[in-house]
């Protein structure tokens, strides 16, 4: 790359860009390392990394020992052209201190950046942690539970509510109740009933027997 071309990379690169790139070339190589000092999700890193790659203005090997696993390990340097230098002088042309920007963002422990299942570094031979199931929602704790956040009027009307329920319920049961004995005693007055009417049919049956064996007797008189 021409001195000219490499002024013109550097000076179109974003904050972002530029002070990733100058991490680069203070020797920091890993993408786990550089996440901080872009301040973004690892996989917004490796695209602005390879965004500089695109430009020539860094390159990309293999880390040893990584080589044959199913996500290797990635190492991150600048190009040949790209120094330091140039790299500042870019900067304070634009008005930006990369050395206070780089300073402030490595520095920072309260950058964090949330996890990314689909990070190029991640080790797949760590075991997956354990999952775990939230136990299902008890109704009834839920309901002791939200009666205790009431606030004191709503709570004094729901106190004032629970006698005419339960009042309720106790008429109700008795209705029923009212209700299951006098079927019973309908019941039982059907069953006298049957009864009575099933000796009237044996009395009756019983007389013409009687009557049928008089007329015979009579018969053989005659």
């Amino acid at each position: 790359m021409m001195p000219g071309e490499l002024a013109t990379a550097l000076m179109s690169l974003g904050v972002d860009h530029l002070v990733l790139l100058y991490a680069v070339a203070l020797g920091i190589k890993e993408a786990k390392s550089l996440e901080p000092i872009a301040s973004k999700h690892r996989s917004t890193t490796i695209k602005y990394l390879h965004d500089l790659q695109n430009q020539k203005l860094t390159q990309i090997s293999t880390k040893p020992g990584t080589e044959k696993k199913h996500r290797p390990t990635y190492l991150y340097s600048v190009s040949s052209e790209v120094t330091l230098e140039a790299i500042k002088e870019a900067a304070s042309l634009r008005g930006i201190d990369i050395e206070q920007v780089f300073q402030q963002r490595h520095s920072s422990k309260d950058v964090t950046s949330p996890p990314n299942p689909f990070l190029e570094e991640r080790n797949i031979d760590k075991p997956s942690p354990k999952k775990t199931f939230a136990t299902p929602p008890n109704p009834f704790i839920e309901e002791r539970n939200a009666d205790k956040q009431l606030p004191p009027e709503e709570k004094s009307k729901v106190s004032e509510q629970v006698p005419k329920v339960v009042t309720m319920s106790a008429n109700f049961e008795q209705q029923v109740r009212t209700v299951l004995e006098k079927l019973a005693t309908e019941v039982a007055d059907l069953k006298g009933r049957l009864s009575r009417l099933e000796a009237s049919q044996e009395a009756e049956g019983l007389a013409e027997d009687i009557l049928r064996i008089l007329r015979q007797s009579d018969q053989e008189k005659n």
